[in-house]
C-alpha cells in the first residue's frame, strides 16, 4: 500500500477543502497523512487555522517539506521521482495514485471529492462558540431572527495586479446587483450582512438595500465572519472558497446560494460551484 501525504497550505478555506480531501483519502487508504509544515512559520493569510477554530491538530515532517520545498523545484532532481517512485500530485493532474509515495500538492476545490462524507465534513468542522465575540454573538442573534441573506464582496489581495490577472472582472458590481435582485424576487423582506476585507469600498460603490455591515471580525478573528455566513439563511457569495464554506456549512435546507457563473480566469477549479446553487 502507497504512503500518501496531504499538504496544507494557503488561506482558510483552502485548508478546509485540502483537509477534507484528506479525509476522502483516508477513507481509500489508512495509510494517509497530513502536513501543515508549508505553513510552519509562516504569516501569509493567518497561517495555519484549523487547530484554533476547529482543534484539528496536525503535525509536520521535515524530511518531506524538504522534498516539497527543495527537491521540487529541480527539474533533475524530480527526474529522479520516477526511479524511487515517489509522485507529485497536483489537483490538475490525472487521478494516478499507485507510486510507492504520493505527495498531494493542490487545492481539491470540489465538493465530488468528499461528498460521500459530507455529513462527517460538517462535525469536523464546528466552529468553537466559545471563541465568538460578544459583538458576533449580538449579531448571530439577530440573523437567526430575520430573513437573513450573507453577501461576501473580497477585494484586499483580489486587487493586486498578479491577482486580477486570475480572479478580476468575475464577481462584478453588476453581479452583485443581478445577485441582490434576484433575492429581492425570492425572498420576502431580505435583510442583507455584508461581509467584506474593504467595507467602506462596498459602502461607496455597491447599492444594497436594508444592509448591515460586519466591519469587527479582523485578523484573527476573521474566520468569524465565516461562521456568521453559515449562519444566515442564505447566502451571495464571491469567487472564493471562504465564503464557499460559509455557504456549504449553511444548515437551512430551503437556502439560496447564488454564486458566480465560474471561479476563476483560469478555469482551475471548474467544479467548485454546487448544481443547485444559482449561477450568475
Amino acid at each position: 500500500m502507497s504512503k500518501d501525504i496531504v499538504f496544507i497550505h494557503s488561506g482558510l478555506g483552502n485548508q478546509m477543502f485540502q483537509y477534507a480531501f484528506y479525509l476522502s483519502r483516508k477513507k481509500n487508504n489508512p495509510n494517509t497523512t497530513c502536513d501543515m509544515g508549508l505553513l510552519k512559520n509562516r504569516n501569509i493569510h493567518n497561517g495555519f487555522e484549523l487547530n484554533n477554530i476547529f482543534g484539528i491538530k496536525i503535525g509536520s515532517n521535515a524530511f518531506h517539506i524538504f522534498i516539497i520545498r527543495v527537491l521540487y523545484y529541480s527539474n533533475f532532481i524530480r527526474s529522479l521521482f520516477k526511479i524511487f517512485n515517489i509522485g507529485i500530485i497536483s489537483d490538475k493532474e490525472s487521478q494516478n495514485y499507485n507510486k510507492r509515495i504520493n505527495y498531494f500538492l493542490g487545492y481539491w476545490q470540489d465538493e465530488k471529492n468528499f461528498s460521500y462524507i459530507g455529513e462527517e465534513i460538517r462535525k469536523v468542522f464546528l466552529f468553537k462558540r466559545e471563541l465568538l465575540s460578544k459583538e458576533c454573538t449580538a449579531i448571530q442573534e439577530n440573523i437567526i431572527q430575520c430573513n437573513s441573506v450573507a453577501i461576501h464582496i473580497r477585494r484586499g489581495d483580489y486587487t493586486a495586479p498578479q491577482f486580477q490577472k486570475i480572479y478580476g472582472n468575475i464577481c462584478t458590481i453588476d453581479y452583485y446587483h443581478k445577485a441582490i435582485s434576484t433575492i429581492l424576487d425570492l425572498i420576502p423582506n431580505p435583510t442583507f450582512y455584508i461581509f467584506s476585507n474593504d467595507i467602506e469600498w462596498v459602502k461607496k460603490n455597491i447599492q444594497i438595500p436594508n444592509p448591515i455591515y460586519i466591519d469587527f471580525n479582523k485578523g484573527k478573528k476573521s474566520w468569524q465572519d465565516m461562521y456568521l455566513m453559515s449562519q444566515c439563511k442564505h447566502n451571495i457569495i464571491a469567487n472564493s472558497t471562504f465564503s464557499w464554506w460559509g455557504a456549504y456549512l449553511n444548515n437551512n435546507p430551503n437556502k439560496i446560494v447564488i454564486c458566480p457563473h465560474k471561479f476563476d480566469n483560469i478555469d482551475s477549479s471548474p467544479y467548485i460551484f454546487l448544481n443547485q446553487w444559482i449561477k450568475i
